[in-house]
């Protein structure tokens, strides 16, 4: 078995097996047989509730579910260094390193 692959560093690459999103591989170097899951999870464009910046994904296989937060920090700010989302109203502090002025 060479060295690199003792620490887990195989070598080949995934093919789809079978149903779902199972994929495999046989190292090049040692021959091992490697198996993971590899979801394609597809976001849904309506947010969810309204009002809010939370997009569902499901992938493909129905096996796995994802949450993703995509705020809009369109410029609108209720300090000058705190963004506000137009969206959802959430806010991100901006900080500035070395910035003296504030």
């Amino acid at each position: 078995m060479a060295m690199i692959c003792r620490i887990g560093l195989h070598k080949g690459r995934w093919k789809k097996s079978g149903e779902g999103c199972v994929q495999s591989r046989t190292c090049e170097r040692c021959g091992a047989d490697s198996v993971r899951d590899k979801h394609a999870v597809n976001y849904s464009s309506t947010y969810d509730p309204p009002g809010s910046c939370d997009l569902y994904g499901a992938c493909e296989c129905g096996r796995n579910t994802d949450i993703r937060t995509d705020h809009d920090w369109g410029g609108d700010r209720d300090t000058p260094w705190r963004l506000v989302c137009s969206r959802c109203g959430a806010k991100q502090d901006l900080y500035f390193d070395g910035f003296e002025g504030y």
